[in-house]
Parts: structure tokens; C-alpha cells; sequence
């Protein structure tokens, strides 16, 4: 069985053949070709193995193959394009934001952020100039205060003296006549009576709870006195046991190192406790 590449060859050799003839007679050369064809076509052996390809047919199969990429890479770019645009095709919804609509948004953000650094800078100054007159008028009162304190007659520009709605200097006069006069109508046996008990405090009036360290005292004064000379008396002693404790201590201390240096010289060590 001859393939479509033998028979295309055997055509192309009786082609050849009919030109290369001379010019005889008509029957003649038909029949010499068509005995030539017919030698051709029992020589070839018919061949089993893969389809031959040619030339122009390679051409035309990688021309095609070379479209395929091209229309591929032209197709994956416009997917890549359209994935890269925002969605706004089929039905919205309604969380969809659209890029001019993204852009706006955004200027509305930075505008208000700076409206609000704005107001906020603002804001302190006005808080800075308020802190700063307040101060300013404390300090405008205390001076006029220092001044009516020490009996000062204020005035104005003009020598007017200044009409407060509190006359300070009658106020002050009025109190100070008050105390004195309820100071000398007290009787002088109630001026020894709360000067005494000022001094001598006595705890049975009030009941109160006391703490360990508490020692009651008698309103008479000499029992008072020698109470408190009792109570240093005792402080003293006590002073003196606890110095008496405390060099103990520090004897059987220092006797403790003592004996702990000996060893260490005995085991060959320095000693370690001074």
C-alpha cells in the first residue's frame, strides 16, 4: 500500500520523465512513460514506520503553533486586565466602592484630619491664653489683698479711693472689738480654769482608748511631776538594759567568728570573719 507521500513522488518522477522525452510519436511516449511509471511503482517497497513530514508542512504547523501562543499570551493578558480593574458589571452591592468614589473618600479623610489637628491647635492656644490671664489676675489680687491686709488705701488714678463692696478695714476692726469684748467678760476664775486644763488635760472627762504605751497623769502637780520623774526613771533603765542586751549579743557574735576562724586555720583556709 503506497502512502501519500509515494504516490505525490511517483507523480513528480512522471512529470520529469514526460518532459525529458524528445517528441516521437504521441503513442509511443505515453506508452514508455507509462512503463516508466509502472517500474517506478514496483520498486518502491511500501514503508510501515512513522508518516513523513515535510518541509512546508513543518513551516505550517509551527506557524500554527505560534498562533496558538500568541492568542494564549493576548488571552491570559486580558484576564490579567480585567482582574486588576475593579468589578462593576452584574448586580452592585451595595458595599461595592468604586474607584472615584474610593479617591473622594479618602480626600474627605485627609480633610477632615486636618480640620481636627486644626481645632485641636487651636483649642490649646485659646486654653494657654485663658491659663495665662488667669494667672495674671491672681496675681493682680494677691497684691491688692497684700495691700488691704497691711491697712493700704487703695486708689485709683485719679487719688478716688476704690469702693469695695466690703469695707475690710471696718470688718476687721469690728472683729477685733468682738474678741475683746467677750475676752473681758469672761470671769478670771474660767481664765484659770481653761488655762489649767490646757496644761493638765484630764482623760476622765472623755472616754477615749488608749494605746499599751498610754500612761495616765494626776491633775494635782507635785503627783503629776513625780510621775513623769518616775516614767524617766524607767525610760532610763530601760535604755540601759537594751545597751546591756546589744553588747551581749555582739560579744557572743564576735565569739561565734572566733571560733569559726580557728577552724579554717586548722583546715588550712584564711580566716574569714574579722
Amino acid at each position: 500500500m503506497a502512502t501519500f507521500g509515494s504516490s505525490e513522488f511517483a507523480k513528480r518522477i512522471a512529470d520529469d520523465f514526460r518532459e525529458e522525452t524528445p517528441s516521437t510519436s504521441g503513442d509511443g511516449q505515453e506508452e514508455l512513460a507509462g512503463e516508466k511509471f509502472e517500474e517506478k511503482q514496483d520498486d518502491e517497497t511500501p514503508t510501515h514506520g512513522p508518516k513523513q513530514i515535510r518541509i512546508s508542512e513543518q513551516s505550517s504547523i509551527l506557524g500554527l503553533k505560534s498562533e496558538l501562543i500568541k492568542r494564549k499570551t493576548e488571552i491570559n493578558a486580558t484576564k490579567q486586565q480585567n482582574l486588576d480593574k475593579e468589578y462593576t458589571g452584574g448586580r452592585r452591592s451595595i458595599l461595592t466602592v468604586k474607584k472615584d468614589e474610593k479617591v473622594s473618600m479618602q480626600k474627605a479623610a485627609f480633610e477632615r484630619s486636618q480640620r481636627i489637628s486644626q481645632y485641636e491647635r487651636e483649642l490649646r492656644r485659646e486654653e494657654q491664653e485663658r491659663m495665662e490671664m488667669m494667672g495674671k489676675k491672681l496675681k493682680e489680687k494677691e497684691v491688692v489683698y497684700e495691700a488691704l491686709k497691711s491697712g493700704q488705701v487703695l486708689t485709683y488714678q485719679d487719688n478716688s479711693p476704690v469702693d469695695f463692696m466690703v469695707d475690710f478695714a471696718l470688718k476687721k476692726k469690728l472683729e477685733e472689738e468682738k474678741y475683746h469684748g467677750e475676752k473681758e467678760k469672761e470671769p478670771s476664775t474660767s481664765n484659770l480654769k481653761r488655762k489649767h486644763d490646757a496644761e493638765h488635760y484630764d482623760p476622765d472627762e472623755e472616754q477615749r482608748v488608749y494605746g499599751v504605751s498610754h500612761k495616765k497623769f494626776s491633775a494635782d502637780e507635785e503627783t503629776r511631776q513625780r510621775q513623769l520623774q518616775e516614767l524617766l526613771d524607767m525610760t532610763k533603765k530601760t535604755d540601759v538594759t537594751r545597751r546591756k542586751e546589744m553588747e551581749e549579743a555582739r560579744k557572743k557574735q564576735l565569739a561565734k567568728h572566733e571560733k569559726l576562724n580557728r577552724l579554717r586555720i586548722k583546715n588550712g583556709l584564711e580566716r574569714g570573719f574579722l
